[in-house]
């Protein structure tokens, strides 16, 4: 699976989270509320002006992607380091109850980090794991017991089970995306420079 280029670097990287819900309004403005149990992370990338190498390494990447057909890897540069300590060898803790690997579970239990570390993992920090390429946001603190063990909340639910000893990735967090849209689109402007380049990713996992 090819890389998105890490060169150039986008001018702005902003980060969508998408989490649909189907909501129905009666006459009486009664508001009903349902979770469609779906999630994916978006990108998008806004570049300043670029000169004719730094815009033929963009458009080169985008036109292999053919469209949205094709899905990539991209590691967005501020996040692919946690804000937590996130040192040891992190593992799926599997000893648990099944319910905690199961998919939907919040709470996931792991094993194999440095012990006694308080914020081993902050809100906000991305996780995976090694069985499935959704990525997982924790939405508070976690933090490692004297035995290595610490429970990761997370957001959304697992979309697929996850299995004792699996591999728990903190670091350089892997997005598997594909691009927004089927075309893209760069200005030359009066110069050698290549300006208004925005470029949409969307998680894609399967």
């Amino acid at each position: 699976m090819m890389i998105f280029p890490d060169w150039p670097r986008p001018k702005s990287i902003e980060l969508g989270s998408n989490n649909p819900n189907l909501v129905s309004e009666s006459h009486s403005l009664r508001t009903q509320v349902r979770s469609r149990d779906v999630h994916r992370w978006m990108f998008k990338l806004t570049y300043g002006s670029l000169n004719r190498d730094e815009e033929a390494a963009i458009q080169a990447f985008c036109a292999a992607q053919r469209g949205r057909l094709n899905r990539f890897r991209y590691v967005p540069p501020v996040h692919a380091v946690p804000r937590g300590a996130a040192s040891g060898s992190p593992k799926v803790h599997g000893s648990a109850h099944k319910r905690d690997l199961a998919t939907g579970a919040m709470l996931v239990p792991t094993r194999g980090w440095t012990p006694s570390v308080n914020g081993i993992l902050k809100k906000r920090d991305f996780v995976a794991f090694n069985g499935h390429s959704k990525v997982y946001m924790l939405v508070d603190d976690a933090s490692s017991d004297a035995s290595g063990h610490a429970t990761l909340r997370i957001e959304p639910g697992l979309f697929a089970p996850v299995q004792d000893n699996e591999t728990v990735i903190v670091w350089d967090m892997p997005f598997v995306c594909s691009l927004e849209a089927d075309t893209l689109s760069s200005k030359l402007t009066g110069g050698p420079w290549y300006d208004g380049i925005e470029i949409g990713l969307v998680e894609r996992f399967e």
